[in-house]
């Protein structure tokens, strides 16, 4: 029921794009920074801590998630915690985009979306936590959903499989429906994806992994540049508008 009464508010679970079908996504990116205890108390001042445990072996500092405005699409994690090696002390940290459910946000997420001070209050916050000017190389992982649907077509899948593959004669129709590639020697930039077809929830999924300097930019939501960049590429990349392929 909450999906739906979210829905019929207009709240977004997909974003839409120019030239580009409709998608859901998560970004997780993460980078390192020197461990700094003005840092450290700024977290625990608008976050919530976490002891290490058995499960998890480092004390953790995380916001709620913090909601956008009106009617913007994503939502925005940012969490930390501590590392400690001979020699070295290092903040590891996290911020984590992902689309904005349909229901509406409990009680505990508009009280930590107000302590942080909204999207903006986020923005500014994360911010403080490196040095813009000389961003550090972070690391994405990033999941986009496509929903099957008649007006755009994927250019990778589904694909026949010819008669004469290693896979023909295994059973009958058989139909290649998840594709991989990873690139050996990119140090910078996109590093692997896959893409997954679906047949039962007809939608499809992509996966990929970058390495990119941090940069961010916020309106009414945060925005992580490179790893909304390569959302942009890969869609454009491999889906179509179906009127392009049927004439």
């Amino acid at each position: 029921m909450g999906t739906k009464k979210g829905a019929r508010r207009g709240w977004p679970t997909k974003r839409v794009l120019p030239n580009l079908p409709p998608f859901q996504f998560s970004i997780h990116t993460s980078w390192l920074t020197p461990f700094r205890q003005s840092d450290w108390q700024r977290m625990k001042s608008i976050g919530v801590f976490e002891k290490k445990s058995a499960e998890t072996p480092f004390d953790t500092i995380s916001t709620t998630a913090i909601v956008p405005p009106g009617n913007v699409d994503a939502l925005a994690y940012f969490t930390c915690h501590s590392h400690v090696q001979p020699g070295k002390k290092e903040m590891h940290w996290s911020l984590i985009l992902s689309s904005r459910p349909a229901n509406p946000p409990p009680k505990n997420v508009l009280a930590g979306t107000k302590k942080v001070g909204g999207m903006t209050g986020l923005f500014n916050l994360v911010q403080m936590m490196f040095d813009a000017s000389n961003p550090p190389l972070a690391l994405s992982d990033v999941k986009v959903l496509v929903s099957e649907e008649k007006h755009w077509t994927c250019r990778l899948l589904p694909q026949a499989v010819p008669p004469n593959s290693v896979v023909a004669d295994l059973g009958r129709n058989a139909r290649l429906e998840e594709i991989g590639y990873r690139f050996t020697e990119n140090e910078r930039g996109l590093s692997q994806f896959s893409v997954l077809y679906d047949h039962e929830d007809k939608d499809f999924t992509i996966l990929f992994q970058s390495n990119d300097e941090l940069h961010l930019t916020c309106d009414e939501a945060i925005h992580i540049e490179s790893a909304e960049d390569h959302i942009k590429t890969l869609l454009g990349r491999f889906f179509e508008r179906a009127s392009t392929t049927n004439g």
